[in-house]
């Protein structure tokens, strides 16, 4: 069986700096072409340098924006309603206050501090008790911050 051996080259300052000012407004695959580099070896050094590429905002203008297809309407409209959740100024750390209602459950009140939050979910820890929710059960309504205080 062959062996195949990637050839890994050095990145230079002037590289490194172009690709720090123009991550964010070109993509990966004009980056590349430019230094001479693949698109994974582009993705994978902006990570490296933690540099992201900026979070596209949905608002009710860019709705409008579209044509009026049902599904694209309903798809752009859970989008704002995400933006709700990443919007959510609490960090690893803080001390919230939640209230948990639903079809599923009686309507509860947990206080807490937030051990993990990402795009997608929040985890919430009380004492010995552990319990994470998904951003959707934020725009839904099943979970709302009802009290917020940054530690």
């Amino acid at each position: 069986m062959k062996r195949t051996t990637f050839k890994r080259t050095i990145w230079t300052n002037e590289q490194i700096t172009f690709l720090r000012n123009n991550y964010r407004s070109m993509t990966n695959a004009e980056i590349a072409e430019k230094l001479g580099k693949t698109r994974r070896a582009v993705t994978e050094k902006a990570r490296v340098l933690g540099i992201k590429k900026i979070r596209r905002i949905v608002t009710s203008s860019r709705i409008a924006f579209y044509e009026d297809g049902p599904g694209t309407k309903l798809e752009l409209e859970g989008r704002l309603k995400m933006q709700n959740f990443y919007d959510l100024d609490v960090k690893v750390g803080d001390k919230v206050k939640i209230e948990i209602s639903g079809y599923w459950r009686e309507k509860k009140i947990r206080t807490g501090k937030v051990v993990f939050k990402n795009d997608y979910h929040i985890t919430i820890q009380e004492k010995n008790y552990k319990e994470s929710f998904l951003g959707a059960q934020f725009y839904t309504g099943d979970v709302k911050l009802i009290n917020h205080k940054r530690q």
